[in-house]
């Protein structure tokens, strides 16, 4: 009898276990998911960027960029587009803006 108490026991704790690796998985998952669609910009919007703004004026449009990577490019997520906005920038101006 003990010992089919004691499997119990250590079924229930496992499944807790289980459970809330789960929910922690799951709730990490969902923040990140609505942190995208909160930060992300609207795909009009990144398509207004034109070549020869200035990063003010980008800023104004978008917003701060979402990512700058080592050459000076900001990155922008975008509403409904898996790739991101890379916008390039030579002497202060756009240079270039694509997907």
């Amino acid at each position: 009898m003990t010992q089919r108490n004691s499997v119990r026991d250590e079924l229930r704790r496992f499944t807790m276990f289980c459970g809330a690796v789960f929910l922690s998985i799951f709730s990490f998952l969902a923040i990140a998911v609505i942190a995208h669609n909160v930060t992300a910009v609207s795909s009009s919007a990144a398509l207004s960027v034109d070549t020869g703004m200035t990063k003010s004026e980008v800023v104004e449009i978008l917003g701060e960029p979402h990512q700058i990577d080592r050459h000076n490019a900001w990155h922008y997520s975008v509403h409904g587009c898996s790739d991101m906005l890379h916008v390039y920038f030579k002497g202060g101006k756009v240079e270039s803006a694509n997907f």
